[in-house]
Formats: structure tokens, C-alpha cells, sequence
């Protein structure tokens, strides 16, 4: 019963992630190094972060 609810979270946390590396944009600078940026309203990525925090807990 346990590892059906750990497989679960796993999936679950498996989606949060891709859907967040979907919201990533490689941005190519024309002076230093190109970069990865996040397309994400900052009150969203508070609200990942919060949720995060709380299952590691």
C-alpha cells in the first residue's frame, strides 16, 4: 500500500518537473554566456517552491 502511494508521488513530482523544464527558453546572448530562462509568473514558481518545501518536510 506504502509503494503504491511513493510510485504515486513520484509520478506526480515527475510531471511538475517536466512542466517546468517545458517552461524553459535557452536565451543566446550576443556578449558572455547564453543562458536557460524560466517563463514563469513569480507568483507560481513562490507557489512550486512552497509546495516543494512542504514534501520534503
Amino acid at each position: 500500500m506504502e509503494n503504491t502511494s511513493l510510485i504515486r508521488n513520484l509520478k506526480q513530482n515527475r510531471k511538475e518537473f517536466i512542466a517546468l523544464l517545458n517552461k524553459e527558453q535557452f536565451v543566446k546572448s550576443s556578449f558572455g554566456k547564453s543562458r536557460l530562462q524560466l517563463d514563469m509568473d513569480p507568483e507560481n514558481f513562490e507557489k512550486l517552491k512552497i509546495i516543494l518545501e512542504k514534501e520534503l518536510q
